[in-house]
C-alpha cells in the first residue's frame, strides 16, 4: 500500500511538472512567429499529406485555419495542434472537409503513383548526373519526342 501511495503521488508530481513546463514555454513575440510556429506543427503532423492544404492567418494573437483536408479527424488534429502552440490566443477553425469516397481515395493513390513514375523517370534522364545510364535514358527520351 505504502509504494502505491508514493508511485502515485511520483506520477502527480510528474504531471504538474509537465504542465509547468508547458506554461512557461516561450511564447511568440509576433504574429508571424506564431504563423512559422503553428505552421510547423502541422508540417509535422504524421497523417499531413499531399492532399490536405492548410493556410494559416495570425492576427494579433488570433489564429485563422483556412484550406481543405481529406479526412475529419485531420480537421480536429489540426485545430487542436494550433491551440497547443504557445501564444495561440484563439483559433479560428475554417477548414473543410473534402467528400469522403472510396473512388476519390483510388484516385488520388494512382495520382501519386504516377508522379513518384514520374519523377524517377525525371530523375534518371538528368544529363548533369553524369552517369552512363542518366545518358542513355536522357538520350533516348530525346529520340522519342522526335
Amino acid at each position: 500500500m505504502r509504494h502505491f501511495l508514493m508511485a502515485a503521488a511520483l506520477l502527480a508530481g510528474a504531471g504538474v511538472a509537465a504542465a509547468a513546463g508547458k506554461q512557461a514555454a516561450a511564447k511568440p513575440e509576433t504574429d508571424a512567429a506564431l504563423a512559422n510556429s503553428v505552421r510547423h506543427e502541422i508540417v509535422m503532423y504524421g497523417k499531413y499529406s499531399i492532399w490536405d492544404d492548410v493556410g494559416i492567418e495570425v492576427s494579433n494573437g488570433t489564429v485563422h485555419l483556412t484550406g481543405v483536408v481529406t479526412q475529419p479527424y485531420k480537421k480536429a488534429d489540426m485545430d487542436r495542434l494550433a491551440r497547443n502552440v504557445a501564444g495561440a490566443a484563439q483559433v479560428q477553425d475554417d477548414i473543410r472537409v473534402l467528400p469522403l469516397s472510396p473512388n476519390d481515395d483510388r484516385l488520388r493513390l494512382r495520382i501519386a503513383r504516377a508522379n513518384d513514375q514520374i519523377r524517377g523517370r525525371a530523375a534518371e534522364a538528368d544529363p548533369h548526373t553524369g552517369g552512363k545510364r542518366a545518358r542513355d535514358a536522357h538520350r533516348n527520351s530525346r529520340q522519342r519526342v522526335r
